[in-house]
């Protein structure tokens, strides 16, 4: 009878203790941290985005000033995405990002197709 008692007594005992880690859901994609994939797809865009800014200046598209406020833009991209990734991301936070990292590639689709040619004697 005490065996049973004890055995009985330690079962319980793993089943509080198994009973929170079990009861915790989740949903895909409401992550926390670099494991739900959403930091390195952000990571991904923004640097194509850097890949096309580059690429357009040196086709000679863009003007000194499209390329610096560009750069301004994508590099602000980073360190906010540096930052908030440190303590992993919310959804919120990967929200927002996806809505700059959206606005950033407009403006590369505006300067790419704003292009009239050589910028022969501006100063800028």
């Amino acid at each position: 009878m005490r065996k049973l008692l004890v055995s009985l007594a330690a079962a319980g005992t793993v089943m509080a203790f198994a009973t929170p880690a079990s009861a915790q859901w989740h949903r895909p994609g409401y992550g926390y941290g670099y494991n739900n994939g959403n930091f390195a797809q952000l990571q991904r865009d923004v640097q194509s985005l850097r890949w096309s800014r580059d690429n357009l200046a040196r086709s000679g598209r863009l003007t000194g000033r499209e390329a610096r406020d560009l750069n301004q833009d994508i590099g602000s991209l980073e360190y906010t995405l540096r930052r908030a990734g440190a303590n992993g991301l919310t959804r919120r936070e990967v929200d927002a990002m996806q809505w700059r990292i959206r606005q950033v590639r407009r403006e590369l689709q505006h300067y790419g197709n704003n292009y009239n040619g050589p910028a022969y004697g501006r100063r800028y």
